[in-house]
């Protein structure tokens, strides 16, 4: 989860590194990601839950691919800063329940 405020997104950031999101921008990382489908070109994982969330306002949502042996290279998924069902969202050191949405995150 990113403060908008703290990120500006560009077409060239190709991976987390490239991204360059700095701390005062990362309100919230996941835990990763469970199962994790393709289906007929649909990425799609199961809900998840950000937990005890304090910090600025967060309008985005980053999804990159965390690859443990390599992780400058972690190529970036996904940026949405519209469409998204509550938010934005005032963390209140309260847990932040993400359903994924009935058609996966994105079509391939």
């Amino acid at each position: 989860m990113i403060d908008g405020a703290d990120y500006t997104y560009s077409a060239t950031h190709n991976t987390y590194a490239d991204a360059q999101v700095p701390a005062a921008a990362k309100v919230a990382v996941s835990p990763q990601l469970t199962s994790p489908t393709i289906v007929d070109g649909v990425f799609d994982t199961a809900d998840f839950v950000w937990t005890a969330v304090t910090g600025d306002v967060s309008e985005n949502i980053i999804l990159w691919n965390d690859t443990p042996t390599t992780p400058t290279a972690d190529p970036l998924l996904a940026f949405y800063d519209t469409g998204m069902t509550g938010m934005p969202v005032t963390p209140n050191t309260g847990n932040i329940n993400v359903t994924v949405h009935a058609s996966g995150w994105f079509a391939l």
